[in-house]
């Protein structure tokens, strides 16, 4: 795979996954491709199982606090919860991922222990005891399980195809967390509203239990390690010496800020909006999933800085008009095509950034990711409630969108005003020593 970046080898040694490149070179074709593994297809069958379950315990709970308060700010705190300990302990995260002699048996236990909490939830829902604050203390538990297992599956995964599939088995992981937006919020109104609280919290810890054995099922590949143990700035030194990793970095957080507001907003905007019961919320969530997984058909290519800046601008138009538009259609609709920009957006700036790093500091560098991709959805989760109530609905999913835009336009000069966008390539292209061929025993 051809990218802009320096590539790097990815040690594998699995008998599925050490085929040969001939063998597994197709020109272009669609990111579904990567399932032809064994490993990795039980992988994607089981992450499927657990999204959709976390989906559906998601919604459950953005639908639990808004009717608990009617707030939108209380809809941001949990939002809030789930997704802070990312900040705190992502360079831990980072740091384990790349020590941990088994991540696949470390992972194993924190798919237990969400499924812990939220058999729990369900008891507590059961007898009448959840309120708002043992919801956010839920949140903050499964968050802390999210925020180790999130490096070490980025490590993993590719350790589970061959070096040319990776960047399709990455877009297939996402599509794996979409297939549970797409399908799991609509379904999980149904639940709530028929048979109640209890049974999403009850099937999402079935579904972390599925993963679990999946898990243990699998086989990943040889990942040679570092001669030097990873310490726990790493990461960041490597984002601050390597520009191109700030640049993508950057690309995911806005991302992430795009995508906030069908999540925060999405029952006030349903209901204050179009006049609507909240629960349409769940169709916004549904919307960007179901495009999630559209993206997935969309022919691979050669990937660079530049299309992936096209994808992240994309983007922000579609979730401009998610938020301006006067038609819930329209605005699902273009929930749909933030979806599958997205999807793009994010396996191309996933796959860049494992090449850059190289299998040695891909651990470190994906949990500075996770800090981007996840640690930034509880920052805007509140700040987008704040703005919201300060202003309007409508402007807060339009400033929000704002960051993504203007990467989009920065690509977009790239392409047509070459001259104007010199210094930028300069900064981008100076010298530096490209992180994945300095790794110690990497030629």
């Amino acid at each position: 795979m051809q990218t802009t970046l320096d590539p790097a080898p990815t040690a594998v040694g699995d008998t599925d996954v050490t085929r040969t490149a001939a063998e597994h070179r197709p020109a272009r074709s669609s990111s579904w491709r990567a399932l032809r593994h064994s490993d990795f297809r039980r992988y994607f069958v089981g992450t499927v199982f657990s999204n959709f379950g976390t989906w559906l315990q998601n919604t459950a709970q953005m639908l639990l606090a808004y009717k608990l308060t009617g707030s939108v700010m209380a809809v941001g705190i949990v939002t809030c919860a789930q997704f802070s300990s990312v900040l705190v302990l992502g360079p831990w995260a980072g740091m384990l991922a790349d020590r941990a002699k088994d991540r696949r048996r470390l992972l194993i236990w924190t798919q237990t222990g969400s499924a812990l909490v939220a058999f729990g939830l369900a008891i507590f829902n059961a007898v009448g005891w959840l309120d708002q604050r043992t919801l956010i203390v839920g949140a903050l538990l499964i968050g802390l399980s999210y925020t180790f297992s999130l490096p070490m599956f980025n490590a993993i995964i590719p350790t589970l195809v061959p070096e040319e599939d990776t960047k399709a088995a990455m877009a297939m992981n996402t599509v794996s967390y979409n297939l549970g937006r797409a399908v799991a919020p609509v379904i999980g109104v149904g639940v709530v509203v028929v048979i109640g609280f209890t049974w999403a919290f009850l099937l999402n810890g079935v579904s972390f239990v599925i993963l679990a054995m999946v898990l243990w099922m699998i086989r990943p590949g040889h990942v040679e390690r570092p001669q030097r143990p990873s310490r726990l700035m790493d990461g960041f030194r490597l984002a601050r010496r390597d520009r191109k990793i700030l640049l993508l970095l950057a690309m995911v957080s806005s991302c992430t800020v795009a995508t906030d507001p069908p999540n925060v907003l999405g029952p006030a905007l349903a209901a204050e909006e179009f006049g609507h019961s909240p629960g349409w919320a769940g169709f916004f969530i549904a919307a960007l999933g179901l495009g999630n997984v559209l993206g997935a058909f969309v022919p691979t290519r050669s990937i660079s800085l530049q299309s992936a800046g096209w994808y992240v601008g994309g983007l922000g138009i579609a979730m401009v008009v998610f938020s301006v538009s006067p038609w819930l259609g329209l605005s699902i609709a273009a929930g749909v095509a933030g979806g599958v920009a997205a999807l793009l957006a994010g396996a191309a700036t996933q796959t860049m950034l494992l090449q850059r790093a190289g299998p040695f500091h891909a651990g470190q560098v994906m949990a500075v990711w996770a800090i981007a991709f996840a640690g930034s959805r509880p920052i805007a989760s509140v700040i987008d409630a704040l703005l919201a109530s300060a202003t309007s609905i409508r402007f807060a999913g339009v400033a929000f969108a704002f960051p993504a835009l203007l990467i989009g336009v920065a690509a977009v000069c790239m392409r047509l005003l070459p001259a104007l966008t010199i210094p930028v390539r300069r900064i981008l292209t100076g010298p530096q020593e490209a992180i994945a061929t300095s790794n110690p025993r990497v030629t």
